[in-house]
């Protein structure tokens, strides 16, 4: 498990560190981009107006991409707790389902091994006794009930 740990820890660290990386590289071209649009261009008809206008805009281009990266950092970071958080609950759910299906399983089989304590002497005493023709049918269709349940509890 410490592997595991530690694994999950040099995880978080490079995600942390690419995060970071990203945030400030956005912030870095955005201080930059705001303090550029400041800028008089002076005549827009000289070349260098237009290439301060070009330069300008390929750096609003950058901030959009760097913000676009900014946003999915920030989203996976505000979405992954929660989703984690609801993982674990639903691991931790699942578990106890199984151990409840399997103590109702034991519960069944001990069911079952108990009416077939009972009912067994009982089928003896069936059998002996005097009966009808009908009522012969009925004893049948008992015992056949009974047998239905018992293997229905056992699987």
């Amino acid at each position: 498990m410490p592997d595991k740990k530690r694994f999950n820890l040099g995880r978080e660290i490079v995600a942390a560190v690419i995060g970071l990386s990203i945030l400030v590289a956005t912030l870095y071209m955005l201080v930059r981009t705001f303090n550029f649009s400041a800028y008089s261009f002076g005549d827009e008809a000289s070349a260098s107006a237009r290439a301060m206008l070009a330069a300008y805009a390929r750096q609003k281009e950058m901030v959009l991409y760097g913000l676009s990266l900014l946003g999915t950092v920030t989203g996976y970071y505000l979405g992954r707790v929660p989703a984690e958080r609801a993982a674990e609950r639903a691991y931790g759910e699942a578990e106890t389902a199984k151990k409840r299906r399997d103590a109702i399983a034991v519960a069944a089989q001990t069911l079952a091994q108990q009416s077939q304590q009972i009912l067994e002497p009982r089928r003896t005493m069936l059998s002996e006794r005097d009966t009808t023709p009908a009522d012969r049918e009925s004893i049948i269709e008992l015992r056949a009930a009974i047998a239905a349940v018992q293997q229905e509890l056992v699987n």
